[in-house]
């Protein structure tokens, strides 16, 4: 089994490891699944696909738009590769909410399956858990505009695992890159920030090639990527007609441009923050990992470096390798911690120290467990993760009509962070590897201390992104859905306001934006703002807490007041 080690012990370990990640995996999809609260963005983007179901094109219901159905709404900011799938479901009667979400939850297992392939060509088993485990640890649950868990219906996990499997595609297939890619961008247009990191890797992807044939490789990536938005753009000039399609796309333009939210100062300060404690760590410890990981990436490029020039040999290496003449020393920057003028040394295949170097060799993974990528592949990831995870958030920090939401740049932080860690983990265990094939005759040559002190260096740093990522995980489980209301606790309440004759004679409810709009959505009802003037005159009102004026009192439902429409 190609996919796991090769010694018992690694073996017992890393299913060890295995099983508890599942465990804690499984238990925070359940959490999201069935008991996180359906907030109201996520209800927003649902009224999209009950509303093509119910014959009213691909529209939302208008909520922020003038509380109308709304063709092509542009702050329905979640794309059609996540919104259409879910279509699919209630068109067979599925329940939207439980539709939605399990469409969510089939792109989360997406997403860790394709980091845990990435992971596992970069560094073996161990290599593929610590890159899937990786989005367990982001901590995206901050309000007022949180990503909840792997379940919500929302593009940002859709887009991190389409960047992701369009960077698998990539390796070999570059035009199915491009398209994944696409429809990464139809999940969650912020999906673009993955563009140059992905062109770099499809353009160095080939060894050997000329600038042309890189070139070749990258058209039909490009091509294909624009194939889905150019689709969705049909439907919708098809849909809208000339003048309006023209006026949807500078709405567009100038939704994307604004966040969608009233301009705020810069606050790069508050960012950085917000970055730091967006783990389920705290913030010291998620600093304090990240220079670990970001070393290891550095170490990676060295080891792949000397390997490329056959500088970098393994305990197998050391154990085979043919006698070491006198005052012949080999080079290579991590071996020179072995080098030194000891004169008339020879070591047979006998000895005491190789054949010790033999057995180890034996008991552990060995120099490179089968299937992993060439160490060129590996720069390559490495280079992927580092320059996509930088793009979200620099351009987070820099933009000044984004606020401190941790939500904005986590498709880049779930898409690519499994990957740097990934490589990381390549650095940490080949300097490990290295310094411990080099300890014998470091020994001999009076080396054996700084030999031994990088060895307990890299295997301290292997053990810090394991216990990190293991902390992450089981504190992600144990706080679940972090929010006191439970979807079932707005499904009762849900049930009980729709019940009014009032309302269940009505096609929708008017209510306040938050809360109250999953509990319009939960209700059945088309859901408009108090505000919105004539588009919801004759609609009741759902007041979350007490009326701002005094009502007819039509039903008080916990903290909700349904009134007569005024």
């Amino acid at each position: 089994m190609t996919w796991m080690p090769r010694s018992t012990v690694q073996r017992t370990l890393f299913l060890l490891a295995a099983a508890g990640v599942a465990a804690a995996t499984v238990f925070v999809l359940v959490s999201s699944y069935g008991q996180a609260r359906l907030w109201e963005d996520e209800a927003f983007n649902l009224t999209v696909p009950r509303n093509l179901v119910a014959g009213l094109g691909y529209s939302s219901d208008g909520t922020l738009s003038g509380s109308t159905i709304t063709p092509f709404d542009v702050r329905i900011s979640t794309g059609p590769a996540l919104l259409l799938p879910i279509a699919g479901l209630l068109a067979i009667g599925i329940d939207p909410v439980y539709g939605g979400r399990a469409i969510a939850v089939l792109f989360w297992i997406a997403l860790v399956a394709g980091l845990w392939i990435i992971g596992r060509g970069v560094a073996g088993p161990w290599g593929g858990l610590v890159a899937a485990s990786t989005p367990l640890a982001v901590n995206a649950n901050g309000l007022p505009s949180p990503v909840q868990g792997p379940a919500d219906v929302l593009g940002e996990i859709p887009a991190a695992a389409l960047i992701v499997w369009a960077a698998v595609a990539a390796r070999r297939r570059p035009w199915l890159g491009g398209l994944l890619l696409g429809l990464a961008v139809q999940a969650k247009f912020i999906a673009l920030l993955a563009i140059p990191a992905l062109v770099l890797y499809v353009f160095f992807a080939v060894a050997g090639a000329s600038i042309w044939q890189r070139i070749l490789r990258v058209l039909p990536a490009a091509a294909l990527a624009i194939v889905p938005t150019a689709l969705f753009e049909g439907a919708k000039l098809l849909t809208l007609g000339g003048p309006a399609y023209i006026d949807s796309t500078r709405a567009f333009r100038d939704f994307v441009l604004s966040g969608g939210q009233a301009p705020a100062p810069p606050n790069p300060g508050g960012k950085l923050a917000a970055l730091a404690d967006a783990w389920f760590v705290p913030a010291w410890a998620a600093i304090v990992l990240a220079a670990i990981v970001l070393a290891g990436v550095v170490a990676a490029f060295v080891v792949a470096a000397a390997r490329a020039r056959g500088e970098v040999r393994t305990e197998v290496d050391a154990a085979t390798a043919p006698p070491a003449s006198a005052g012949r020393p080999s080079s290579g920057s991590l071996r020179s911690l072995a080098q030194g003028p000891v004169s008339g040394e020879r070591r047979g295949p006998g000895s005491g120290d190789e054949r010790r170097a033999r057995e180890r060799a034996q008991r552990d993974e060995g120099p490179a467990q089968a299937g992993e990528w060439p160490v060129r592949d590996v720069v390559l990831v490495g280079v992927l993760g580092l320059t996509g995870l930088a793009a979200y958030p620099l351009w987070w920090i820099a933009s000044s009509h984004t606020p401190v939401w941790i939500r904005h740049p986590s498709p880049g932080m779930f898409a690519f962070a499994g990957m740097v860690v990934a490589v990381a983990w390549f650095g940490w265990r080949g300097v490990a590897r290295s310094a411990a094939a080099s300890r014998p005759l470091a020994r001999a040559r009076g080396r054996g201390v700084l030999a031994a002190s990088v060895a307990a260096v890299a295997q301290a740093a292997l053990g810090g992104i394991v216990l990190a990522l293991a902390a992450s995980v089981t504190l992600h489980a144990i706080v679940g859905t972090p929010f006191p209301v439970k979807l079932w606790d707005q499904q009762r309440v849900a049930a009980r306001v729709s019940s009014v004759p009032e309302v269940a004679a009505s096609d929708g409810l008017a209510v306040q934006w938050g809360v109250g709009v999953s509990i319009a959505f939960l209700a059945g009802k088309h859901v408009g703002l108090v505000d919105a003037g004539p588009a919801v005159a004759e609609w009741p009102r759902l007041w979350t807490g007490e009326p701002p004026r005094p009502c007819e009192e039509l039903a008080r439902v916990g903290a909700y007041v349904v009134c007569p429409a005024p």
